[in-house]
């Protein structure tokens, strides 16, 4: 019989995070240009791009970019949910931790997957 170490991931671990990231990227090709543009830039360009470059490269208004990023994001969630993987990793301001001022919600588990550096965009 095999045995596995308590630290391992859990089997199966592996293709889950495929599988989750194949969805992200479904739902995210979904998502008209511009924010699928804005989304990839926060989210997947290393490094980060600031808000300042970010705005002149997509030719808009640097006070529009947050604003736009949260009705990209509540649109991402539409269309995970649409896509049937649900929304759980993508979270809002009104989620019950983040008014309890607890931390923001997060990843709960080992290998789920979130985009790099999301908590320095908060």
């Amino acid at each position: 019989m095999e045995t596995f170490a308590a630290d391992q991931p859990a089997v199966g671990a592996d293709l889950e995070m495929l599988e989750e990231q194949a969805l992200l990227r479904l739902a995210l090709s979904r998502l008209p240009e511009g924010c699928r543009r804005l989304l990839s830039a926060l989210y997947y360009e290393d490094p980060v791009p600031d808000y300042a470059a970010l705005a002149r490269r997509l030719h808009m208004p640097i006070g529009s970019l947050g604003p736009t990023r949260a009705r990209c994001i509540e649109r991402m969630r539409r269309a995970l949910g649409e896509l049937g993987g649900g929304a759980e990793g993508i979270s809002t301001p009104t989620d019950a931790t983040f008014k309890s001022g607890g931390s923001p919600p997060g990843p709960t588990t080992p290998g789920e997957t979130v985009p790099r550096d999301v908590e320095k965009r908060r």
